[in-house]
């Protein structure tokens, strides 16, 4: 029998693609616009996205595409277009 001393946890984590800005407390926001990343959290929208053990989903956005989704969001969000960044990353789900 094998007993295990360390950490035991149950959670997992989830990887992202996403097209936004880090916000440290994002109050007010519509939580679909929300990527939470531990003590900071994205903004934006969510280009990709995968659980623990899976492939991140199969997408291509053009250049133009991704610069219009970033004024987009941008105006959305009151801010300059180059706030807007592609950020990848992982939380704990």
């Amino acid at each position: 029998m094998k007993i295990r001393s360390g950490f035991v946890s149950n959670s997992s984590t989830s990887s992202f693609v996403a097209l936004g800005y880090w916000a440290d407390s994002p109050e007010g926001i519509d939580e679909k616009y929300i990527i939470c990343n531990e003590s900071k959290s994205v903004v934006g929208e969510t280009l990709a996205h995968g659980r623990e053990n899976e492939h991140l989903d199969e997408i291509e956005f053009s250049l133009p595409e991704l610069m219009e989704k970033a004024k987009i969001l941008a105006e959305k969000f009151g801010k300059e277009v180059s706030e807007i960044k592609l950020i990848c990353g992982s939380y704990m789900c």
